[in-house]
């Protein structure tokens, strides 16, 4: 504002260069003037209030990102909005890689010391990259030759540290077994592992306004919450929790990662499957987005309820449950900060 106004000649110079050191003096004198006038204990109460919340942030895993591996283009769409849907605002954008599988004849370069510097044209990452421009969506694009698939998606996870690897359902029948092809390896090789995995089933493009969890006291329902309460935050949706109990019915850790989970997802519901049957999941009025650890599928009998219903359904095979839930307590109390 001085300098306009010195500008426009509305100012002298000595009354410009008096008003700047006015300015300085006082910007500098606030705070010891503030110190000598307030309570010395009121700003040790707002100095170290943060200090629990930014210990639990400290305990957050390195492990943030999401791996998106992608081979038809088709599928991209429903798989780039899942993972941007679960990635919070200050993670990394989502890693989307397509797994180029290498020609039986070798890669026609001309000169073979170069040949492994060819980068594989892919449909499907074009495809991710029209969706991500469209929706003005941050992705991080890679294409790479492949001899082994499933091999390659876990190094490049690891490689990244990614917390999470998202992909699609490659069988045409849910139902014989989700585990099978790339998928079954990629869920192998992980199982000692600190990834998650989700696997995409069923992919709809209706609008989700509310999202199912069907969890249970395993790595895989820890895992499962942990997704879609991820989804839920950033799609500011309502939360409906179904938990399976064990056999013991011990409830305190669902109490307890609940708690946390309030934090960041404001509309939440919590419902108790008493019989491990799809009618009964059915009679829960499931939503059209559902999140179920894998080892609940087959004792669920979920798989004959997917296929009628197409709901859209991420079946998620989880790592230590420890980590998970430290990382939703984490992110929890984080999220109370802001």
């Amino acid at each position: 504002m001085l300098n306009i106004g010195y500008d426009l000649k509305v100012i002298p110079p000595t009354l410009f260069a008096m008003l700047v050191i006015m300015a300085l003096v006082t910007t500098f004198a606030t705070t010891p003037i503030l110190h000598f006038i307030a309570p010395k204990e009121e700003f040790l109460d707002n100095e170290t209030a943060p200090e629990p919340a930014a210990k639990l942030r400290l305990v957050r895993p390195l492990r943030q990102g999401i791996l998106v591996p992608i081979s038809n283009p088709e599928k991209v769409g429903s798989l780039l909005d899942l993972a941007l849907s679960a990635t919070a605002a200050d993670d990394s954008p989502p890693r989307v890689a397509s797994f180029v599988r290498r020609p039986l004849g070798g890669i026609r370069s001309g000169l073979r010391e170069v040949e492994h510097r060819v980068v594989p044209r892919s449909q499907a990452l074009s495809a991710a990259l029209d969706y991500a421009l469209e929706r003005e969506a941050a992705i991080v694009p890679q294409a790479t030759w492949t001899d082994a698939p499933a091999r390659d998606i876990v190094r490049l996870a690891t490689e990244i540290q990614a917390a999470w690897i998202l992909m699609g359902f490659h069988r045409p029948v849910f139902g014989a077994d989700f585990r099978g092809g790339v998928v079954g390896e990629v869920l192998e090789r992980v199982a000692d592992l600190p990834i998650s995995v989700g696997v995409l089933v069923n992919a709809t493009h209706a609008p989700i306004e509310r999202i199912s969890a069907v969890i249970d006291h395993s790595a895989d329902g820890w895992a499962a919450l942990d997704l879609a309460t991820r989804v839920a935050q950033r799609r500011n949706c309502d939360l409906e929790v179904l938990w399976v109990p064990s056999v013991d019915n011990d409830d305190s850790e669902l109490d307890e990662m609940l708690s946390a989970v309030s934090m960041r997802v404001p509309r939440i519901k919590t419902i108790l499957v008493e019989s491990r049957s799809a009618a009964d999941l059915e009679r829960q009025n499931i939503s059209n987005l559902v999140v179920i650890g894998a080892n609940l599928v087959a004792p669920l009998k979920f798989a004959d309820q997917l296929r009628p219903l197409r709901r859209c359904t991420i079946v998620v095979q989880g790592t230590s449950a420890r980590l998970v839930s430290t990382a939703i307590r984490a992110t929890g109390a984080a999220a109370s900060l802001n």
